[in-house]
């Protein structure tokens, strides 16, 4: 046998008979003696079915005896049938007589306003049964109203006159030894919201002045919809933090930044109104607590405006690129490659002019991804595929900027041996403290890339700074031999043609390697931040010392007439004349 179900509805048509105005009054005293008096009290509920698609509900009549509440004799014999046929009567009467306390704790003509009564009926069932949503007229839709932000408005202000006691009747039910201990957790919580009320009217001030907010009558339909959404989000937005939960930047707050943004458009753009960002940074810095201290508030949440009209995963690579490479990121990446940086002389700021920086980020940003929702969130990376993008990026050359700014990324994210911290990224709609999603085998290969990248890093660094010295120094001594036997060895020298060619390839090593080891050892000392990179400073010097060594010699031959060693071959002599 299906169970009845008290309807509620925030509309005048749900009860069709309002309370008689003997409910906003006291019950009559009991007499020692005699009959117990007339009590004019009459309260009627619409009760229904607790089915998929109940049937209309029933208006049923409930008078008052006492501080109880019993079906009343005017109902229809058929109407007491139906009632009486269901064996969970003893909750429709308890909502009858919270129903019937709260009436008391407010004015005469609430007793008369179906929808005063409506309303008290809805917190009724809530406080006893649980049950939040409003019903449809119709029975079928559900709304899901914010109870705490609904109490809350109306325990504010004007609004709260004759309210606030209905909070005292509420608590009365605590005294009862058999309250179900659920039921004394939801007078609890409607109990804190009171504790709310200074809050939320300092919060609102920072959006809505007290005249605008006590005159909305006065607005156009439109603008009054627009102060509506402003007011919503900062109802929402108290309970939330009073509940230590985060605030979000999802539709209903896009709704109400663009919505005061079109209130106070003139005034921001004069400068004599916040923006929307900058008013909340001021309620959140007045109210205090953890979200208070977050550094640079004003802008996070400029950035969360619009990520959160964005893809989720698209907004969280949006956020990977403000934490990794924005104003106070760089400071971190060049703390996790402090050392091969220093060694290779290449600094993030340098690194971030080069095109290789962006590319691996891009590589990176490209293969984070997201995976699960709400709580569960999780960080997810594609090791396969940044190593793939890497490898297609170094393919036709091995310059150490993209493996130092490979490196770079990757301690920054997963730390030094690869123990990924939780990354502070944009997700579920506000910032957060989202942590990693790996497999022992994914972070195996994490760890693997970075040991890699920092070897290749090691050798290139211990390369250049001995090997490169080393074969410079073998091209000079080469050289300048090569240059002193192709004029001193008889057999190359009476050779015009092969002491030409000696003596030019010679030139050429003896240059590049004198003029490259010179630069390798001068320009860095004299000027240690002008070379960024000792590869191709290196190889460039060399290059130049390689023309200069090469032109010098071709000059020289050219000037003695195509003899350096001195004689004129046009014109030979021996001991005996010509």
């Amino acid at each position: 046998m299906s169970n009845l179900r008290v309807f509620a509805d925030n509309s005048d048509n749900t009860l069709q008979v309002p309370a008689t105005a003997a409910c906003a009054e006291a019950p009559p005293p009991l007499p020692a003696r005699g009959p117990r008096p007339a009590d004019g009290c009459r309260i009627t509920l619409p009760l229904t079915l607790e089915v998929p698609n109940p049937p209309p509900p029933r208006q049923i009549a409930f008078d008052r005896q006492g501080d109880q509440f019993v079906l009343s004799t005017s109902n229809s014999a058929e109407n007491l049938t139906w009632v009486g046929s269901h064996q969970n009567l003893p909750s429709a009467l308890d909502v009858a007589r919270l129903t019937g306390a709260l009436l008391r704790s407010a004015s005469r003509p609430a007793a008369a306003s179906r929808y005063a009564v409506g309303f008290f009926v809805w917190i009724s069932r809530y406080v006893l049964t649980g049950r939040v949503t409003f019903d449809a007229v119709s029975g079928n839709a559900e709304r899901s109203p914010d109870i705490e932000g609904m109490l809350l408005e109306l325990f504010t202000g004007s609004r709260a006159q004759g309210l606030v006691p209905l909070v005292g009747n509420i608590n009365l039910l605590r005294r009862e030894a058999n309250l179900p201990e659920e039921t004394r957790g939801r007078i609890e919580r409607l109990t804190r919201i009171l504790d709310l009320v200074p809050t939320y009217q300092a919060f609102l001030r920072h959006f809505l002045t007290d005249a605008e907010n006590e005159g909305m009558e006065r607005f156009s339909e439109a603008d009054i919809r627009r102060y509506g959404r402003v007011i919503s989000f900062v109802r929402n937005s108290v309970v939330a933090l009073a509940n230590r939960r985060p605030l979000r930047y999802d539709a209903a707050t896009l709704e109400a930044y663009q919505a005061y943004s079109e209130l106070r458009g003139a005034d921001i753009a004069s400068g004599t109104r916040p923006d929307f960002c900058a008013a909340l940074n001021a309620a959140l810095q007045e109210r205090g607590g953890a979200e208070a201290q977050v550094a640079n508030f004003v802008n996070e949440c400029r950035l969360g405006i619009d990520w959160g009209a964005r893809p989720a995963v698209e907004a969280l690579r949006e956020s990977l690129r403000f934490g990794l490479v924005g104003a106070s990121g760089l400071p971190l990446l060049q703390q996790a490659i402090a050392e091969e940086s220093a060694a290779a002389n290449m600094r993030l700021e340098w690194l971030g002019r080069r095109s290789s920086f962006g590319q691996v980020f891009a590589a990176l940003r490209d293969n984070v991804g997201l995976s699960g929702e709400g709580e569960a969130v999780r960080l997810t990376f594609d090791v396969g595929g940044f190593r793939q993008a890497l490898r297609l990026m170094t393919i036709l050359t091995q310059r150490g900027e993209y493996d130092l700014s490979a490196l770079a990324f990757l301690r920054r994210l997963f730390g030094t041996e690869g123990n990924p911290p939780p990354l502070r990224v944009f997700a579920d709609g506000h910032f957060r403290e989202v942590p990693w999603q790996f497999t022992p085998e994914s972070l195996r290969q994490i760890r693997e890339l970075i040991s890699s990248l920092a070897g290749r890093r090691h050798s290139s660094d211990s390369f250049a700074a001995h090997g490169m010295p080393a074969l410079l120094g073998a091209g000079c001594a080469l050289g300048t031999g090569g240059i002193v036997l192709s004029h001193t060895l008889p057999a190359i020298a009476q050779n015009r043609d092969l002491q030409l060619g000696l003596g030019t390839a010679s030139s050429g090593l003896a240059g590049g390697g004198c003029l490259g080891l010179a630069g390798h050892y001068v320009l860095p000392a004299v000027v240690p931040r002008a070379v960024r990179n000792r590869y191709a400073w290196d190889l460039g010097s060399a290059a130049v010392g390689t023309g200069l060594g090469i032109g010098t010699y071709l000059l020289i031959n050219l000037l003695s007439g195509g003899n350096p060693g001195g004689a004129n071959p046009r014109f030979p002599v021996d001991p005996y004349g010509p």
